[in-house]
């Protein structure tokens, strides 16, 4: 079902929502609580993010819900979606380390999980 929704920064907006009644307006009284995702990204001065139309269109909510006044300068480094998608259960921070990470501290712990899988094949398997 389509409804119309009208967000804090006054513009308006159609959206899809499918499921019982009450999520459907649980959605919608959060949708309208919240500036809409273009004048956030412009607020927070966030670069346009790099992965398929879906991914965008899903990390751009995720990126809504995890960036604040206090992280948007650092949000503004993570231009992945894959990033934002991949790291939604565990948090900004987290997010931010990873998509920051040098090729050599990628490497740095690559390697140790390798270590840590060969010491859990040894101990398990006598590897």
């Amino acid at each position: 079902m389509k409804y119309e929704i009208t967000h804090t920064c006054g513009c308006t907006e159609t959206i899809e929502l499918y499921g019982p009644g009450s999520k459907r307006e649980y959605i919608i009284k959060q949708e309208e609580s919240c500036e809409c995702l273009d004048c956030f990204e412009a607020r927070h001065h966030l670069p346009e993010l790099e992965g398929s139309e879906k991914q965008i269109a899903w990390a751009r909510d995720i990126r809504r819900g995890m960036v604040s006044d206090s992280n948007a300068d650092k949000a503004i480094a993570i231009t992945s979606a894959k990033a934002w998608i991949d790291g939604r259960d565990r948090g900004f921070d987290s997010i931010y380390k990873q998509a920051t990470m040098t090729d050599d501290e990628r490497a740095a712990v690559a390697r140790k999980k390798e270590e840590a899988a060969a010491r859990a094949c040894a101990l398990l398997l006598g590897c």
